[in-house]
């Protein structure tokens, strides 16, 4: 299963934002970068299919 077009291009671009909004979140550093990396992994997996 290869990466969505433009997926890189996204993650590269939106990913300091996305990483605030989870910090915002969680109040945690750490717990921030998990839950990113867990939302970014759904959409690669399930999500990307939804077009």
């Amino acid at each position: 299963m290869g990466l969505p077009e433009g997926f890189e291009e996204f993650v590269a671009g939106a990913s300091p934002r996305l990483l605030r909004t989870a910090f915002l979140l969680t109040r945690d550093m750490g717990h921030a970068e998990d839950l990113l990396q867990t939302a970014l992994a759904r959409y690669w997996c399930c999500g990307s299919t939804r077009t």
